[in-house]
């Protein structure tokens, strides 16, 4: 669950603490924190490092001021690369990203979710099948040999994603039946309920549709149809075109 760092109140005392922690932070700006690995992180000009004194596990206090921990709204960027496109495919692997729709977070490639699935796994355990056409598409991208080395077993792959999740978050594939479909699909097939509340999935393309210039202008960083980079790309379009219709 991120947090975010908010100031209450100023001190006029020094103060020298006692169980320090390491974080990023700005004296005109909110902090984002995920308790769960104890560092912050914010965006902007300005930043600097200090220590500061966990007071009671959701206050802080720094030379001069207090900071208190808020609840943020979680949203999770999910893509997957597969081997058809419709589910019962194989799905060669899965990226996701928490953020927060201002875009002042996104998570490093240490704090979200990457694996790959064994495709042997898929097609020997499950049934899975293979569209010709998809495999025909992915013999031309220059990617596709890295996705079908390593992976591994589906129900561990799954098993780490459901760990991943809040299960509060706003999960978000783009189309409202492509990645998430395909996830809970998998998911069925390992006869466990996907990890999120149905009535939290959402969709990009119906955000982008509000004003389509910003996806279409928007530069590509990395490399196509790697589920990691494709996640990124997708954050970035979707909070700026989201921040624009809401301005």
């Amino acid at each position: 669950m991120l947090k975010k760092l908010t100031k209450v109140k100023s001190e006029n005392q020094v103060f020298h603490p006692t169980h320090p922690v390491k974080v990023n932070s700005s004296s005109t700006r909110d902090i984002l924190v995920d308790p769960k690995v104890g560092q912050s992180f914010i965006f902007g000009n300005n930043i600097t490092s200090t220590v500061v004194e966990i007071i009671d596990g959701e206050t802080f206090r720094t030379n001069n001021s207090v900071y208190k921990l808020e609840d943020v709204q979680v949203h999770i960027m999910i893509d997957i690369e597969c081997l058809g496109i419709e589910p019962g495919a194989p799905v060669l692997s899965i990226a996701a990203i928490r953020f927060t729709l201002d875009g002042q977070y996104v998570d490093s490639k240490d704090k979200g979710f990457y694996e790959k699935i064994s495709l042997k796994d898929s097609l020997d355990n499950y049934g899975l099948k293979v569209d010709s056409d998809t495999l025909k598409w992915w013999a031309d991208q220059d990617n596709f040999k890295d996705q079908l080395v390593g992976g591994k077993p589906l129900t561990k792959v799954l098993g780490a994603l459901r760990k991943f999740i809040d299960k509060e978050a706003m999960v978000w594939g783009n189309g409202a039946r492509f990645d998430l479909g395909h996830i809970a699909f998998q998911y069925s097939l390992t006869e466990h309920a996907i990890p999120w509340r149905f009535s939290n999935e959402r969709d990009v393309r119906t955000i982008v549709m509000l004003n389509p210039s910003i996806k279409k202008d928007l530069k590509f960083f990395g490399t196509k149809h790697d589920p990691w980079d494709d996640c990124i790309h997708q954050i970035l379009y979707l909070t700026e075109t989201y921040s624009n219709v809401t301005s």
